[in-house]
């Protein structure tokens, strides 16, 4: 029996990466092509449940959620693929992976 919903493609950075990028992110969220991205909002990198306490749909960000982020020594970034497109795993991760790549990097 398969009792998950989804399969997660998660970027997570911390430490001195965190500062790196972190305006950089934030700045490239509001494009549409990351829509279906959740930012992870607990103290912890470590919680993977996509449940309000966890994380936030990054179009659903507010000032006072970016700022509680901000001070956190992690920025954790993820989408969800459901278990039913599992036959697509692969690809679709993929693509996923190469969209969170793409907030890292300067275009």
């Amino acid at each position: 029996m398969l009792w998950g919903k989804h399969i997660s493609v998660s970027l997570v950075v911390s430490g001195n990466f965190k500062k790196l990028y972190e305006e950089r992110v934030f700045k490239e969220l509001n494009s549409a092509k990351f829509n279906a991205l959740y930012i992870c909002i607990s103290n912890t990198a470590w919680e993977h449940d996509f449940t309000k306490e966890n994380y936030c749909k990054t179009s659903q960000l507010s000032k006072k959620i970016i700022d509680g982020i901000k001070e956190r020594n992690f920025l954790k970034i993820s989408f969800k693929i459901h278990v039913k497109e599992i036959n697509e795993l692969q690809s679709k991760a993929l693509t996923k992976f190469k969209l969170l790549l793409r907030l890292l990097h300067n275009n």
